[in-house]
């Protein structure tokens, strides 16, 4: 069975989904299924690269030494929750409280 462009943009915003929500203690590991779902979500988006750019830096960068840790989680996931409503928007899944629902359920799934 293959997969629709509906499902893959699905999976991919879990794999974002999941990011935002491991942000709040500290920077999310670089890897190639966060690398991936955030080239494959602009493949498919109507915009330009720096919402993906900015996600991923914002996901990934590493802590300053004059903040708070606690304060910069709550910093970094609030920017990423910010980034992830303009994602899905720009690739055409408007973020409802079904759809978080929805992509909590898959990530509690597969873990």
């Amino acid at each position: 069975m293959r997969f629709d462009v509906g499902q893959l943009k699905f999976k991919a915003l879990c794999v974002l989904h999941d990011a935002a929500d491991q942000s709040i203690k500290g920077p999310v590991p670089k890897s190639l299924g966060l690398r991936f779902a955030l080239a494959y979500l602009f493949s498919v988006s109507r915009t330009g690269r720096e919402w993906f750019d900015e996600f991923w830096r914002t996901a990934t960068a590493p802590e300053a030494q004059h903040r708070h840790p606690t304060a910069l989680g709550v910093e970094r996931s609030q920017s990423l929750n910010a980034m992830f409503n303009r994602i899905c928007r720009e690739v055409g899944m408007e973020r409802t409280g079904a759809l978080d629902a929805a992509l909590r359920a898959a990530i509690r799934r597969d873990r």
